[in-house]
């Protein structure tokens, strides 16, 4: 069958000196992969801007104007909430700026939400749900234990390595940071305890050192982790919080403001590059804000 004797715009857009957003796209991509951005990162870039500019891609970069983008956002708004839009908008934005085009991309306003966070009546049901005497459930308690202890991302914890620990000393390097900032985490006792049995269970498997697999032999991925979170949630009955692996590292930043330690200090435990990041992490109840209000009140020196 012969093809069509008109060109197809992708096809016109070569025999001229314009380029195609897809072109432009594919070399954005790349360089990104030469910067060394994370593969989530790139992977996330990719598939949002492939998503938002679908129906242009063979289209040339001149149709990157300022109305396109206003109707973009106008369509995204019938469908989707603030905080999604303003995640995809932070990518097209960051492409935008690639291009160098003169186009303003403002986020939407929206409103802050409370962080969720576990109780200590909840982190008791969630441990007691995990039953211990399987392979699995030794895995899973350690795993669960290590995000309370310390508020490592879940991405975080995967990545961790037998030569990574240093159980001599109570602490474990951290080297899949999202900021490419190794940095070192130190665990409890009991974390170390758990820890050191599920070692002994963990069978020596070829191509992968990763501390936790799955019973195959292959590293544990987020996907598992966030099932395995989910349904011990569900086992456990928890209810008016998301149980997720990111609850925990909420989990642990409010405990550990609560229990007396600072922002500074939290800023470098969680592994954030910006102070403002961790301060989002500060959203107590109202209960916890009237606590402190009667603990340091300025009458109680003055009367």
């Amino acid at each position: 069958m012969g093809r069509n004797r008109k060109l197809t715009k992708a096809e016109l857009l070569l025999i001229s000196e314009e380029k195609s957003i897809q072109s432009t796209l594919d070399e954005f991509i790349n360089k990104c992969k030469r910067k060394g951005l994370r593969d989530t990162t790139v992977y996330n870039y990719s598939k949002v801007l492939g998503y938002l500019l679908f129906d242009v891609v063979d289209e040339s970069v001149a149709v990157l104007k300022q109305e396109f983008i206003d109707k973009l956002i106008e369509d995204m708004q019938t469908r989707m909430q603030p905080t999604t839009i303003n995640a995809r908008l932070t990518i097209l934005r960051t492409f935008i700026k690639y291009l160098k085009l003169p186009i303003d991309i403002q986020l939407l306003r929206c409103r802050q939400k409370q962080i969720e966070s576990f109780n200590g009546t909840q982190i008791r049901q969630l441990l007691n749900s995990i039953d211990r005497t399987t392979w699995n459930g030794v895995r899973d308690y350690c795993m669960i234990l290590m995000m309370l202890d310390t508020g490592i991302r879940s991405s975080e914890l995967l990545g961790i390595c037998l030569e990574d620990l240093r159980l001599d000393e109570n602490k474990i390097l951290i080297r899949n940071t999202k900021m490419y900032l190794q940095r070192y985490i130190h665990i409890t006792q009991h974390t170390l305890n758990a820890l050191r049995q599920w070692l002994s269970i963990r069978d020596m498997v070829e191509g992968t050192t990763a501390v936790f697999i799955s019973m195959e032999g292959n590293a544990y991925t987020t996907r598992m982790l966030r099932w395995s979170i989910s349904k011990y949630g569900e086992l456990a009955s928890i209810k008016g919080v998301r149980v997720s692996p990111h609850t925990f590292r909420h989990t642990f930043a409010k405990m550990y403001l609560q229990s007396g330690g600072n922002l500074f200090e939290l800023q470098r435990l969680l592994g954030h590059s910006d102070i403002k990041i961790t301060q989002r992490y500060i959203n107590y109840s109202s209960d916890d804000l009237g606590r402190a209000q009667v603990k340091y009140s300025p009458l109680k020196s003055i009367l």
